[in-house]
């Protein structure tokens, strides 16, 4: 089955409030600040086990990346800044054994980046979400393990 518009996936994850969701397209300052945020507190709670909650900030997460994909003035930066959510969501998506929703997410990034004018090749921004895809369970909780570290090195994420 091929996607459209209307069978697309992400008309059906929805993480993000409608209200919250219009403040964050308005605000693209705004959104950056609250991506950087979510991005830190889903990996402290991937690092504390709270594995539903922390799905639930990479979603957040995931879609002000999305939001910041088509509204961010710095195409390279949102490029990368999307890839690496999605990488991160997939990770953790495969870290609690979720793989038919890892998958998904993985078909809508290959969508969300299809026709958009990029400044990177598309397959580069596609090859850590295919790493994470290809993952096993212990490949992904020694990756999932690592992003306490990764946070302290990084001060501050993409934005």
């Amino acid at each position: 089955m091929e996607l459209t518009h209307s069978t697309h996936p992400k008309n059906q994850w929805r993480f993000l409030c409608d209200h919250h969701r219009h403040l964050l397209e308005q605000d693209v300052a705004g959104a950056k600040q609250f991506w950087g945020e979510t991005v830190l507190s889903a990996r402290e709670k991937m690092a504390q086990s709270l594995w539903r909650q922390a799905l639930t900030t990479y979603g957040n997460a995931w879609e002000t990346a999305t939001i910041l994909l088509h509204r961010d003035t710095d195409r390279s930066r949102a490029e990368l800044r999307y890839s690496r959510t999605v990488a991160e969501f997939i990770y953790a998506l495969r870290r609690v054994q979720n793989r038919c929703d890892a998958n998904l997410l993985y078909q809508i990034a290959s969508c969300e980046l299809e026709g958009l004018p990029l400044t990177h090749i598309k397959q580069e921004l596609m090859e850590p979400l295919v790493e994470a895809i290809a993952c096993d369970y212990q490949e992904a909780a020694d990756w999932i393990n690592e992003l306490p570290r990764m946070s302290e090195k990084v001060q501050s994420p993409i934005h």
